[in-house]
């Protein structure tokens, strides 16, 4: 009896070590590699958010952020001399770090652009997972959400924060 459960716990322990070793040579950081996505829509824009839910301390959280018109007439959206998506981490209710925080932008009056229909608009907001004060962040669980960043669409008011936001995600540093 002895003789089988050791031999079932030497298949346990090497089915572990085939694992650990193909994430190893697939280019497995030790972190979970799944990409985690919301989507939402609002107005004639769908607007998604796709980030990597499990990091490692101190890796880069690839957030990508994207705006589509999704309808047949071109969408006409007030941009100015601000970022046109921002992204933004928080833990519980508190901002922890957001995208535009200590970035120069161009003072230019917002001025109209069209968004073509069927046109995809996608940033790279990544995370470097620290803080506004540049410093870095604890293990655990972070929201990250991000959005448009225009003041209206086909001149109807909107808030970006809350109309043209994307649905959060929770990332979980390790």
């Amino acid at each position: 009896m002895f003789f089988s459960i050791g031999i079932a716990s030497m298949r346990n322990v090497s089915m572990a070590a085939v694992i650990a070793l193909t994430s190893a040579a697939c280019g497995g950081n030790g972190g979970d590699s799944a990409i985690a996505t919301s989507t939402r829509q609002s107005g004639p824009f769908t607007i998604t958010l796709t980030i990597q839910p499990v990091a490692l301390r101190g890796d880069t959280v690839p957030i990508t952020f994207a705006i589509k018109n999704i309808s047949t007439e071109t969408a006409t959206v007030m941009l100015g001399g601000a970022s046109e998506a921002i992204s933004q981490v928080k833990r519980g209710d508190v901002e922890i770090w957001n995208w535009a925080t200590g970035k120069a932008f161009p003072a230019v009056l917002p001025s109209p652009q069209s968004v073509a229909p069927n046109e995809t608009r996608t940033y790279d907001l990544s995370w470097d997972q620290k803080d506004n004060s540049g410093n870095q962040v604890a293990a655990g669980s972070y929201t990250i959400n991000a959005w448009f960043n225009t003041a209206s669409v086909n001149g109807s008011a909107v808030s970006p924060q809350t109309d043209l936001a994307a649905e959060p995600i929770t990332v979980v540093i390790q």
